[in-house]
């Protein structure tokens, strides 16, 4: 994998279907290329949070990045990133920091502006938001926030999914709005939230503390409060809602490229395989829909796991087809039968 291609990949410059499909193969054909990819993907977030303060160019802001930390050119540009991170790991990790520290020394008023963060298809992207709340988003996720919090609430926006450890703070809620008019509210907890622009169904787990689920359009209202090891699933089109016992550490595996399924309904696992992934699943034998699947998958790439649950289930499966509908331009859709 070349250092432009990787590089066009991680900034959103990439456009074409076949070399998208090509790089997020590379990314997922081994641990060490992930981690190489989240690592540059960090550096130029960091870049771009600054970018927001000071205009700067993403690039050149990278390459002044480089020379900072005052490492040599190597060999290759891949090994010159897993040495430059691993002095560096902290920082990268916290691409908010950079910014502040910017706005902490000029002294500017930036209250109104806002960054947004988005983590590229198998990819897990950490972030520290600026009251200290650490949030992971998982693949093809975004989230809005304000370089400062500033008012009565400490309010972010997230399409897809993201696990939070939200810092304390009593006098200031911290909330996360969503599409379909449905919000989550807590003042100290950790819990993962689900919201694609793309999927009707929002699920809201909670790992730690309380949280408050609101909904309220021009048909229906509730207001819901949920307990540690319990997921609420709402449908925003039918309005239907349910509360259910989960294992919330098992459920939220995917912050750490883990999923653990503990005789979970085929259906499930297969909607956990497709947010990470990026990929589509079509059930083509309603029968199929009876199993349920026992396992522990830790940075395995999607045909491993395929193989495993396949096998597991009597069942095989097939590529179909690509369509667009997605940042990527494309979303494979495969055939479970």
């Amino acid at each position: 994998m070349s250092e432009q291609d990787l590089l066009e990949y991680l900034d959103g410059e990439m456009t074409d279907p076949v070399r998208i499909a090509e790089v997020e193969a590379w990314i997922r054909k081994s641990k060490e290329n992930r981690e190489m990819a989240e690592n540059m993907y960090y550096v130029l977030h960091s870049a771009k949070s600054l970018h927001v303060l000071e205009h700067t160019d993403t690039r050149k802001a990278f390459e002044r990045f480089q020379k900072e930390v005052g490492r040599k050119r190597t060999k290759t540009f891949f090994m010159k990133i897993v040495r430059t991170f691993e002095k560096t790991a902290a920082v990268l990790i916290l691409p908010v920091c950079i910014a502040l520290g910017y706005l902490f020394f000029s002294g500017d008023d930036y209250g109104n502006q806002t960054i947004q963060i988005s983590s590229k298809s198998g990819m897990v992207t950490k972030v520290e938001l600026p009251d200290g709340t650490l949030a992971w988003l998982n693949s093809s996720s975004t989230l809005k926030y304000p370089i400062k919090f500033e008012g009565k609430q400490r309010k972010v926006e997230l399409s897809g999914q993201a696990y939070f450890d939200v810092a304390k703070d009593k006098k200031r809620p911290f909330v996360v709005d969503t599409k379909y008019h449905y919000s989550v509210t807590a003042l100290g907890t950790e819990f993962d939230l689900f919201a694609s622009e793309n999927d009707e169904c929002i699920e809201t787990t909670l790992v730690e503390g309380l949280v408050c689920i609101d909904f309220n359009d021009s048909k229906r209202k509730f207001s819901q409060i949920i307990h540690p090891d319990e997921r609420l699933r709402f449908n925003a089109r039918t309005g239907e809602m349910v509360v259910d016992q989960v294992n919330a550490d098992n459920k939220t595996a995917w912050r750490k490229n883990r999923f653990v399924f503990r005789e979970t309904p085929i259906e499930e696992v297969l909607m956990e395989l497709e947010r990470f992934y990026n990929v589509e699943f079509c059930i083509a034998d309603e029968d199929i829909r009876e199993v349920s699947i026992t396992g522990t998958f830790e940075n395995e790439q999607l045909y491993q796991i395929l193989d495993y649950i396949c096998m597991a289930g009597d069942m095989q499966y097939q590529l179909s087809k690509t369509e667009g509908n997605d940042c990527s331009g494309h979303r494979n859709v495969i055939v479970i039968k």
